[in-house]
């Protein structure tokens, strides 16, 4: 039997945990990104993990950008985020048996909140 561990240790778990979290947290907003920063930080991790296949470039630039002192203003947060919810895909950020379900979670996330972020309405 393998450590719990040991997926730790797999780049692709990374990936696959970051979104899982970033999404959860578009889903749960309150009281997990009270602040524009925080917000910005889901909203943009999970922009940079489906619209640019977590581009390691795009990432640091997002680090880089949330780095420092806020001067943003808080998104506004849809009512409605998404019909598929973390309970369609219980081991979303554990393991890549379940990239399909988890990703599905990802993208219904990601287009409701498509109409409050300009450059997801526009496209």
């Amino acid at each position: 039997m393998s450590s719990p561990h040991a997926a730790w240790s797999d780049v692709a778990y990374g990936r696959i945990h970051r979104l899982a979290v970033d999404v959860y947290c578009l889903q749960h907003p309150r009281p997990l990104h009270e602040s524009a920063k925080s917000a910005a930080a889901h909203i943009l991790g999970v922009c940079a993990a489906l619209d640019h296949e977590n581009n390691p470039l795009i990432v640091h630039m997002i680090h880089k950008c949330l780095n420092g002192p806020s001067r943003m203003e808080k998104p506004a947060i849809p009512e409605f985020r998404g019909a598929t919810t973390i309970a369609a895909s219980p081991d979303a950020g554990r393991s890549r048996r379940v990239r399909p379900r988890g990703a599905q979670w990802a993208r219904t996330t990601w287009a409701a909140y498509a109409p409050v972020i300009p450059s997801r309405a526009d496209g």
